[in-house]
């Protein structure tokens, strides 16, 4: 069967020749673009498996020693030094790496995001999902799921949560009732007016799950943590061991899992140093241009105002704020907050189709108290993150507040990056 139509039969061999490379290219640049969509970038690579450690006040390159978690004294072991967990922010094993392809990206209760693909269950209400980086197929209850999404990432965590299950199809339709089954297949969904409905996945791009019963969370006494390996995966669970070839997590929802060390990206701790500023309530918000009641960009917790993910450049944030100029978000300042971060700048969204350098521009400003702590200069789409550092003592109100830069408020899509405070 001829790829060309019927006309160009007629054309000379190098004429038919051409349009044929040219189709091909085509249909390639279309498969890379959908290709770059799904998998994150590689990892930067580290010779010797250094790997670099975040901690309160400054960062350090060593490389864990044998047995590095040493959960009954809350230490972390490096050959040539002792660190106290608690003043650990994150891990990053910088190993190059090539992310392996997936099909579906599934978010379940506790924040785990997971990508991989579905294969066939015995069990209707088990999910059987198979994740290249954790070199295993996994079962994850149903009642568990909460999300997911084809081609695409969903939020690792995200406040909104569903109170029916729904499909949202290729043709911005969506289906609400009660899914029987989610399969390698599809979907079927059982609709009040419409019956038992049987989707494929070519039609499907969204599923959610209604969430019907809270999520069981760790003990207390064990060390919770997010871990990111080399396809965008993000799991929670409780870290139980770990040594320069082992991680070992337990999580209420997947079980005890192994993260191979080809595959390790990132290990981020949630003890109680952190507070991030998504996850607390803004006591006063002003939005508009300047302020106005009518304002279609409101803000948003750890999404940018389009409601995706957080992108400043290269860097993706899983936690942080996206606004739109002009926006202003007061906090209270909390007993035992010490010092605030953020990495700042245009979010991706903010880029505009003719690079026009003087559209999708702001200025940051940090407010203590209503007086100005920190000011940034006219950061474009074009700039890279710029880190912002605030300290608090002493202080009841902080103030995060973006600026129309030159070109009025024309993409002013701005992330605060990673927005947190540090605590004592």
């Amino acid at each position: 069967m001829s790829l060309l139509p019927k006309h160009t039969k007629s054309l000379p061999s190098f004429s038919v020749a051409l349009l044929l490379a040219a189709a091909l290219i085509t249909w390639a640049g279309h498969w890379e673009e959908r290709r770059l969509e799904a998998a994150p970038p590689p990892v930067s690579a580290v010779a010797g498996g250094e790997i670099e450690v975040e901690l309160l006040e400054r960062a350090l390159s060593g490389r864990l020693a044998a047995n590095a978690l040493d959960i009954e004294k809350k230490q972390l072991r490096l050959e040539d030094r002792t660190l106290p967990l608690r003043d650990v922010l994150r891990i990053r094993f910088r190993k190059a790496q090539t992310a392996p392809r997936w099909l579906l990206s599934v978010r379940l209760a506790d924040g785990t995001r997971l990508h991989g693909e579905l294969l066939p269950s015995d069990d209707p209400d088990k999910l059987r999902l198979k994740v290249s980086s954790l070199e295993k197929t996994i079962g994850i209850p149903l009642e568990w799921v909460r999300e997911i999404a084809k081609g695409v990432e969903v939020a690792p965590l995200t406040t909104v949560v569903a109170t029916e299950d729904s499909v949202e199809t290729t043709r911005n339709a969506t289906i609400s009732g009660v899914i029987e089954t989610i399969g390698p297949n599809g979907v079927t969904i059982e609709d009040a007016a419409l019956g038992s409905l049987e989707l494929p996945w070519a039609q499907i791009e969204r599923v959610r799950v209604a969430a019907l019963d809270p999520a069981p969370t760790l003990p207390i006494d064990r060390l919770p943590c997010f871990v990111e390996t080399d396809d965008g995966s993000r799991i929670h669970g409780a870290l139980t061991a770990l040594d320069p070839t082992l991680l070992t997590l337990d999580s209420p929802l997947t079980g005890k899992l192994s993260i191979p060390e080809a595959h390790r990206v990132g290990l981020e701790l949630l003890l109680d140093r952190i507070a991030y500023l998504s996850d607390r309530e803004p006591i006063e918000v002003e939005e508009g241009i300047p302020f106005s009641e009518y304002f279609p960009w409101t803000w948003r917790r750890d999404r940018n105002v389009l409601g995706n993910s957080l992108r400043i450049g290269r860097e993706t944030f899983r936690k942080g704020i996206g606004v739109h100029s002009k926006c202003a978000l007061t906090y209270g300042i909390e007993p035992g907050d010490e010092v605030f971060r953020a990495k700042v700048g245009i979010d991706v969204a903010g880029r505009p189709v003719d690079d026009n350098p003087r559209v999708g521009s702001v200025r940051f400003v940090v407010l203590l108290d209503g007086e100005e702590a920190y000011r940034s200069g006219d950061v474009g789409w074009a700039d890279t993150s710029v880190p912002v550092q605030v300290p608090l003592t002493g202080h009841t109100r902080l103030t995060l507040l973006v600026e129309m830069g030159i070109g009025h408020h024309v993409l002013d899509r701005a992330d605060w990056g990673d927005a947190r405070i540090l605590r004592k």
